[in-house]
């Protein structure tokens, strides 16, 4: 059973808390950047598609030449560090 300090949930937290939670929900959204990745052959395609790694980095069905994604800032590094790995080129764009 959990037990509650009345000082901490008093009703200014409560907004503090509040207003917390939407800049960081705006800090998210504005971290949005526009990234495009190019598959050079079809063995790139294939490890990219079929390895559970690089298929969780991506949402989009990738195919050869360029794929342009919207990701926020931890999916553009994690793309940036593994994508290169496969043989997939990455670049973000404006």
């Amino acid at each position: 059973m959990l037990i509650f300090n009345k000082k901490f949930f008093n009703v200014n937290n409560l907004f503090i808390f509040a207003y917390i939670i939407k800049q960081l929900k705006i800090m998210i959204k504005q971290n949005i950047k526009k990234v495009k990745i190019t598959i050079p052959n079809e063995s790139v395609l294939k490890l990219v598609t079929n390895t559970p790694l690089f298929k969780r980095l991506t949402k989009l069905k990738l195919a050869l030449g360029e794929n342009i994604e919207q990701v926020n800032h931890y999916q553009f590094s994690e793309q940036m560090r593994m994508f290169p790995l496969a043989g997939a080129e990455i670049e973000e764009i404006n």
